[in-house]
């Protein structure tokens, strides 16, 4: 990781477990989504309780990405069912 990056300071079992989480999410990412940012985004979207997302980006592309999630067809709803399913294990 780069200088400064909280990541460099995770103890190793838990930045395992995050790597393991980032697999079996996304084994549920739709193909017609561009990249795991955008299924984040377009899930975070997908639920009622959420307005708005205020996303933070460091560069022009990753803006452009977010306009992209944003402008695609919503999650399905058994999209979204797969999504909770790979994510429920996640939450034990």
């Amino acid at each position: 990781y780069e200088l400064g990056d909280i990541r460099a300071n995770w103890p190793p079992e838990y930045l395992t477990q995050r790597i393991e989480a980032t697999r079996q999410l996304r084994s549920a990412k739709p193909a017609r989504v561009p990249s795991m940012a955008a299924f984040a985004l377009m899930a975070t979207l997908a639920r009622p309780e959420v307005s708005t997302v205020i996303v933070g980006c460091k560069t022009p592309e990753q803006v452009e990405a977010n306009f992209v999630a944003s402008s695609i067809q919503p999650l399905l709803t058994q999209e979204l069912e797969a999504l909770n399913k790979a994510y429920e294990p996640l939450m034990n």
